[in-house]
């Protein structure tokens, strides 16, 4: 969401924040799967999200390093090659078992059946619409032809062909297919698709994501706001995917009727979430810290994702538009340096939807991150004591040699190799994170409270319930 607003604006002021935290993620191994991450990166739809994320990072500054203000010798790959590796490390979780498709886990010797048969569809989405904007980005027919092969898959397995339903996963050790349905299975497969579309020109993927969009309209609306029946918490946590799906597809499809209903749900949804926001565009909710997908002291940062997913979906809905920048790269190693904002602070996008929403509509994600960042820091006093077993297996990638491209031409590539992780993750850089006011001091991991089905059940990025 960062990255997003960074597109959207110029505006830098966020992103040594937000690099600093991904170079402490990331390591010296150009990925997410090392013991810093260990907790999360063992499911292969967390590392998506995170590789969604930087891709977006790399569209906005192709030839872009991470953290180019905090340059530490082998911790600051290029995003694209963090996306890559990412990539790669899902498709090695591909398997003939029940005809293909991602495992959900990346544990094959878990104890927990559902961690190891269970080939999830959100993972499968998320590939998809990787490969659909890797393959936009670099013209490697490669990621085309597998986003082909993940949502032919998916097509003859979990989605229904006369409603469109999407079913949650597969369980591989019978076939069986999940009877659960949430929302931002369609909300991916809503962006993939037309990211394909985009590319492609192929009328194909617009028609698939059109199907979609019916399904989605039909089953997850309630009076035109977007809703997962069946899910208790409000918001759900699934929907801020769907938000930029819909919104992705607003912005290619040439079919007016589509685009209406696209409008007049992104109004109702809106303006239904953002009663919970303050003038500050606060929306975080106190809750009791027991209560399900909350952090420690009792607040859902769920909240805030679902009203900033509204607010980006609703700057392209009204024509925002990204534009590719050039980083500063620090020539030391022992400091940061601030980058200083394009644009002025706290910048708002104003946007208007028809003559529906109008003033009320804007893009206030400056504002709304600043405090969450705020209130997330009080969450964080206790840090999570992580261990794992570094996976020592080998992972097929591509390694993009990163040019300053111009005219939208590809990225050039250099020849396949293997990638053989297994290296232990040594000497965090954190003796370069020496300006408080942009790291409050050392960096440390989120201490999310732990999953209260124990050591064994998944951690949801710190939330206790499924995600």
């Amino acid at each position: 969401m960062y990255y997003a607003y960074y597109s959207y604006t110029g505006d830098t002021q966020y992103n040594d924040f937000v690099d600093g935290q991904m170079q402490l993620a990331v390591g010296t191994d150009d990925g997410f799967l090392d013991a810093t991450t260990a907790l999360t990166g063992r499911w292969n739809d967390d590392i998506g999200w995170w590789a969604l994320s930087v891709m977006t990072a790399a569209e906005t500054t192709p030839a872009g390093i991470l953290a180019p203000s905090n340059v530490v010798s082998g911790y600051n790959p290029t995003y694209i090659s963090i996306v890559n590796t990412t990539y790669y490390q899902m498709w090695q979780d591909w398997d003939s078992a029940c005809n293909g498709g991602i495992y959900w886990a990346r544990d094959r010797s878990s104890s927990s059946s559902n961690n190891k048969y269970y080939k999830s569809s959100i993972t499968n989405a998320q590939h998809i619409e990787l490969s659909a904007r890797l393959y936009a980005f670099t013209g490697d027919s490669v990621y085309l032809s597998n986003a082909k092969q993940v949502y032919q898959w998916m097509t003859e397995t979990v989605i229904d062909s006369s409603t469109y339903a999407v079913y949650d996963g597969i369980d591989t050790s019978t076939c069986t297919v999940s009877s659960n349905m949430y929302s931002y299975h369609s909300g991916e497969l809503l962006a993939g698709l037309s990211s394909l579309y985009k590319t492609t020109k192929d009328t194909t993927y617009l028609d698939e994501a059109h199907k979609h969009w019916a399904r989605i309209n039909s089953y997850f609306t309630n009076n035109s706001v977007l809703y997962d029946p069946g899910v208790t918490e409000s918001p759900s946590g699934y929907l801020w995917s769907v938000y930029k799906g819909i919104a992705d597809l607003y912005s290619v499809t040439t079919d007016s009727t589509v685009q209406s209903e696209i409008l007049a749900v992104m109004k109702a949804s809106a303006l239904n979430n953002f009663q919970m926001c303050n003038s500050a565009w606060y929306c975080i909710r106190d809750l009791d810290s027991s209560t399900d997908h909350t952090l420690s002291n009792g607040t859902n940062v769920r909240d805030q994702f679902e009203t900033v997913a509204i607010l980006n979906a609703l700057a392209i809905i009204t024509g925002a538009t990204t534009a590719t920048h050039t980083q500063a790269v620090s020539s030391s190693t022992s400091s940061t340096t601030t980058s200083s904002s394009t644009a002025a602070n706290n910048t708002l996008l104003y946007a208007g939807i028809g003559g529906g929403v109008g003033a009320v509509v804007l893009l206030g994600i400056a504002g709304s991150v600043v405090v969450m960042r705020r209130r997330a820091r009080k969450a964080e006093e206790s840090q999570r004591k992580v261990s794992h077993q570094i996976y020592g297996d080998s992972v097929h990638r591509k390694d993009y040699a990163m040019q300053a491209r111009g005219g939208g031409s590809a990225a050039s590539v250099t020849a396949s190799n293997n990638y053989s992780r297994g290296r232990d993750y040594q000497g965090q850089p954190q003796q370069s994170f020496s300006k408080p006011q942009n790291y409050s001091g050392q960096p440390q991991q989120n201490g999310y409270r732990e999953n209260i089905n124990g050591s064994s059940g998944r951690a949801n990025g710190g939330y206790s319930g499924r995600r």
